[in-house]
């Protein structure tokens, strides 16, 4: 299971490349050198019911850069939001990315747990320690769920 996920990860940084102006709240495209990337992966199910945001379990990692520039972060993950759409968003530094949330539907018909990603690139980040972190949240009182998820930091050295 670990060479797939390995596999995985190497697929997104080559993928991730492409990936223009999104989650900087506007449309456009661009492009640059990313040379470095953290990442974060859990396989367990974790599910909660409540209308406030908070931290998506193993989802957080902090780290340092060099250099002043552009973040790609990436989010996958299965979810499982029978009752209601699941809300996330990420926060650099305890600031929320554009879009401030981003919508991820489970199985309405009972299907169980569906696959999502999503990716927010951020402006230019100054040099230093940086602390990445998903939180989630529900509209209505009903269980979330997920599981299989990565957070994926990309950025200049």
């Amino acid at each position: 299971m670990k060479g797939i996920k390995v596999a995985f990860i190497i697929g997104m940084v080559v993928s991730v490349f492409f990936i223009g102006a999104l989650g900087t709240g506007h449309a456009g495209s661009g492009g640059g050198v990313l040379n470095k990337f953290k990442f974060v992966s859990a396989e367990d199910s974790q599910q909660h019911s409540t209308t406030t945001w908070i931290n998506m379990p193993d989802m957080t990692k902090t780290f340092n850069t060099k250099k002043r520039g552009r973040m790609v972060i990436t989010l996958s993950a299965e979810v499982n939001a029978e009752g209601g759409p699941m809300y996330v968003k990420v926060q650099i530094d305890g600031v929320d990315l554009e879009p401030k949330e981003s919508r991820l539907t489970g199985s309405t018909s009972g299907e169980g747990y569906r696959s999502h990603s999503f990716t927010w690139v951020t402006e230019k980040i100054a040099p230093g320690q940086h602390t990445v972190n998903v939180l989630w949240q529900s509209t209505v009182l009903d269980d979330l769920k997920v599981r299989d998820r990565t957070l994926l930091i990309q950025y200049k050295g």
